[in-house]
C-alpha cells in the first residue's frame, strides 16, 4: 500500500507510516478491492476513481470503510504539509507567541 500511495501522490514512500497504510489496506480488503489495488499498482490509469480516492484519503486522513467514513490518521494526513502555516489543531505551530511576530518575507 505504501508503494501504491507513493506512486499516486508523487510523495516519497518514507512519508507514509506503515501502520496507517496497513489500516487503509485492511479497509480496502474488507470492501473487496484488493484486485483493483493490484491492477492500480501496475497501471494507475486503469482505475482513476480508486486512485483519486486513495489520494484524497491520504490528504484528508479519512478513509472509506464498509461502514462509512472513518478517521485513518489525523496528524499524519498530507494536508498538513501543503502549506507551511498549516498544522493539526492542538499542535503548536512554533515558539510562544510565534503568531504575533511579522512574517520573514
Amino acid at each position: 500500500m505504501v508503494a501504491l500511495s507513493a506512486k499516486l501522490t508523487g510523495k516519497s514512500p518514507e512519508q507514509f507510516l506503515e501502520s496507517t497504510a496497513q489500516k487503509l489496506l485492511d479497509a480496502y480488503a474488507q470492501r473487496g478491492l484488493v484486485d483493483r489495488l493490484k491492477a492500480l499498482l501496475a497501471n494507475p490509469a486503469v482505475d482513476t476513481e480508486l486512485a483519486r480516492e486513495i489520494v484524497a484519503t491520504w490528504y484528508s486522513g479519512v478513509m472509506m470503510t464498509r461502514h462509512g467514513p472513518e478517521v485513518m490518521t489525523y496528524d499524519s494526513a498530507l494536508l498538513w504539509g501543503v502549506a507551511t502555516f498549516l498544522h493539526p489543531l492542538g499542535y503548536c505551530g512554533g515558539p510562544i507567541n510565534y503568531w504575533s511576530l511579522p512574517p520573514t518575507s
